[in-house]
């Protein structure tokens, strides 16, 4: 039926026009900044960093005269603890069978933080003198469960932090594992423990899509599926509601409201649909784009009340009443992934097989910082396939997923999830456990969030939302 006529919000890339736009070794290792590297025997020991920590080993771990200085996690039995740098203690150190070799690593695998500034690569507070490149033991066998569809009992809680702008380096994370079309939650920093999986295999088949993630209040995570989506307790990874009535679904938004909109490859073209709170679709409110095709990657909201959405090899701003607002082709894009406002009105987006974050000033469609991409620095190690989900940080870091394939085996791939600070170098890595994930498609960091609200990064920072 008609509607009545209203009024247009600005969007978000025209606003522009008026205004700035939308060691690892044996014995003993102590780095140049007060960083303790890790011993597979020995002692390893922090002095003098005002974030002193020391990593895990199977001799004993020290921290002196750093301020804050901890102590490594455990090492192993077998001694296989394993470190982090630059101030995140390292997750190995979990009491396993010895294996041939050596023991296994930590729970998760391992994660590491690489310098931020010039002064901090030439070993100033918090530096290194060079981090330990990944290998074969890096991603020896770790568990965060019991197996596929535990539902581990670990209190999650809220991660509220007394300063959420210094955090950095995750620590808690749930991941979206397409590959093994799992929703895992990891601790990083506290291995083998308030961890779970959750199997979607009845509710996901192979090549479905789970790719968007959204932390919906109530201690809820609302993961998107194929046929709409589900919930699952952020606690124990429980599911407490499944939406099943939809086709072709590849994103979601839940909105302050109660309501939530569904992205789906659908109806011969990308179509947006609300549903209410009860998940009975919103009169007026579902339209299709047919000039995308079925290209749909993930929707974001904008401040203007427009939606951002990643469609093939561009990104492009649209709105209810079926007007394209602005749209860009993104250099290298492939399946071009995630689109974001940031809050200097510029635009982040990840551009999928280009394997990059890509920062855009939408006013004259032009790139101003490549974060990542397939000839970076430590691309051998990392291979870089497909940059898909991420997430801003409250310091301004970007976490994303550096998703390596479909299907199952895919977790000795690479480096699958990467910070990168607002100049684009990387500072945090993560060596996913092959056993654990596959191919991570998504990521939520819940350090510092308060996981009983709704979240949105409608302006670019994860953070709750009124509007």
């Amino acid at each position: 039926m008609p509607r009545s006529p209203r009024l247009l919000p600005i969007p978000c890339a025209a606003l522009l026009l008026a205004a700035a736009a939308c060691t690892n070794g044996n014995g003993s290792a102590l780095d140049a900044g007060g960083m303790a590297g890790s011993g597979s025997g020995g002692t390893s020991t922090s002095a003098g960093s005002s974030t002193g920590q020391s990593g895990g080993g199977s001799g004993t771990s020290t921290a002196s005269g750093g301020k804050g200085g901890q102590p490594g996690y455990g090492g192993s039995t077998a001694a296989a603890g394993r470190t982090s740098v630059d101030g995140m203690p390292g997750t190995g150190g979990m009491n396993l069978p010895a294996t041939t070799g050596g023991a296994p690593a930590g729970a998760g695998g391992r994660s590491e933080a690489l310098p931020d500034t010039a002064a901090e690569r030439e070993g100033g507070q918090g530096g290194r003198t060079s981090p330990p490149e990944a290998d074969a033991s890096d991603s020896a066998p770790a568990r965060v469960s019991d197996g596929p569809g535990n539902d581990g009992r670990g209190d999650a809680g809220n991660d509220v932090a007394a300063d959420t702008s210094l955090i950095g380096n995750p620590r808690r994370v749930l991941l979206s594992d397409e590959g093994n079309r799992r929703v895992v939650l990891v601790d990083l920093q506290t291995p083998g423990q308030g961890g779970w999986t959750r199997q979607l295999n009845d509710l996901v088949k192979y090549g479905d899509s789970m790719r968007d993630m959204q932390l919906v209040g109530g201690d809820r995570v609302a993961v998107s599926i194929a046929k709409g989506y589900v919930e699952l307790d952020i606690k124990t990874g429980e599911i407490k509601k499944e939406v099943v009535s939809f086709d072709g679904v590849e994103t979601l938004r839940r909105l302050p409201n109660g309501n939530t909109i569904l992205g789906a490859n659908a109806n011969g073209g990308v179509t947006l649909q609300e549903l209410d709170s009860q998940d009975i679709p919103v009169a007026g409110h579902k339209v299709t784009f047919t000039n995308y095709g079925q290209q749909l990657r993930l929707v974001r909201r904008t401040p203007q009340g427009t939606f951002l959405m990643g469609v093939g090899t561009k990104l492009a701003e649209v709105n209810w009443d079926k007007q394209t607002l602005w749209e860009m082709p993104i250099p290298s894009g492939d399946w071009v992934f995630q689109g974001l406002c940031l809050p200097d009105k510029s635009i982040a987006v990840t551009s999928g097989y280009g394997a990059a974050i890509l920062i855009i000033d939408p006013t004259n469609k032009k790139v101003v910082t490549t974060m990542g991409g397939k000839g970076q620095p430590e691309a051998g190690t990392i291979a870089p396939n497909f940059y898909a989900g991420f997430q801003v940080l409250p310091n301004g870091h970007f976490v994303v997923t550096n998703w390596e394939g479909h299907g199952g085996g895919n977790g000795g791939k690479g480096l699958q999830l990467l910070e990168y600070d607002a100049s684009g170098s990387l500072v945090w890595k993560w060596k996913q456990d092959p056993t654990l994930v596959s191919s991570l498609h998504g990521v939520i960091v819940l350090d510092g969030l308060d996981t009983a609200k709704i979240h949105d990064d409608i302006d670019g920072v994860l953070a709750p939302v009124t509007r």
